[in-house]
């Protein structure tokens, strides 16, 4: 919703009765929940268009108490880069990474403090500093995807950044990054507003998988795995089963049960019964693969 999470109870007998709705504004203006993260802690980050960053600490015996959340923006940290957070993530260290329209910084659950790491100079909006989508490797490298290509962080530091090359079919397939993905076998997977990509490692470049491949769009929207391994990809026009193995592409739609063809970026996830969720611009999709 706009300006309301909604908590749903699934295990309820009607779920979609019983559930909880929270008013997000602490005053009255306009917000808009852009991603939500569960730590490994078992916090709860949510983050806004406008009013930065609300946190739910797993120990509050009432988590629908919203004066006991916290609360951080750049009212009140100076390392937040900007108070619209797009993607949440969280290293092997327990940090927690945040992607903003002006860059990225993390944050200390411990001391509760925040620090910028790739921030836009002089506060500027630049497409290179705003960032959709991030992730966390094997490795504990933090992968970004901007609005102007892809760059990954360790130790603080950008290491790499990978852009579009007309010239080499082996380039990432577009600048404007949308969902990064590690599935269980350590491979990264980038959406993209031109394609979906796989990460090559030993050759530091891209295998490429767009309409051409079998995609039903260029426009990757959102990303996530099954309990068997394959991919689930939302698009501009449609849902993509992707089977990791054999690169076999099968596609659905509104003719098949799909409330809406356009899916959310990264409004995707699977719960621990193997449950895949998927947000849409008509409601939420749900279903248990092989089911």
């Amino acid at each position: 919703d706009s300006d309301t999470l909604t908590i749903i109870n699934k295990n309820a007998a009607d779920p979609l009765h019983k559930n909880e709705k929270i008013p997000l504004s602490f005053s009255s203006a306009f917000n808009q929940v852009n991603v939500l993260y569960q730590s490994n802690a078992g916090d709860i980050y949510i983050g806004t268009l406008l009013q930065g960053l609300y946190i739910i600490p797993h120990s509050l015996q009432n988590m629908y108490d919203k004066k006991q959340w916290l609360h951080i923006s750049v009212e009140n940290d100076k390392a937040l880069p900007s108070n619209n957070i797009y993607a949440v993530t969280e290293d092997s260290n327990g940090i927690i990474w945040l992607g903003t329209y002006k860059g990225v910084c993390n944050y200390n659950p411990k001391t509760r403090q925040a620090q910028a790491v790739y921030v836009s100079p002089k506060q500027m909006v630049v497409s290179d500093y705003i960032i959709r989508t991030l992730c966390t490797d094997a490795d504990n490298t933090i992968w970004c995807g901007s609005d102007n290509g892809l760059y990954l962080i360790k130790n603080n530091t950008v290491i790499k950044t990978f852009r579009n090359d007309e010239t080499n079919a082996a380039s990432i397939s577009n600048n404007g990054i949308t969902v990064v993905f590690p599935d269980r076998n350590k491979n990264i997977w980038i959406g993209t507003k031109a394609g979906l990509n796989l990460f090559n490692k030993t050759k530091n470049n891209f295998q490429r998988f767009t309409l051409q491949s079998g995609l039903p769009s260029d426009g990757i929207r959102s990303i996530q795995e099954d309990t068997n391994g394959h991919l689930w990809v939302g698009t501009n026009n449609g849902l993509v089963k992707f089977n990791t193995s054999d690169k076999k592409i099968a596609a659905y739609g509104i003719e098949d049960g799909l409330c809406s063809n356009q899916f959310g970026t990264n409004a995707a996830d699977r719960d621990n019964e193997g449950s895949l969720y998927f947000g849409t611009n008509n409601g939420l999709v749900s279903f248990r693969p092989g089911n």
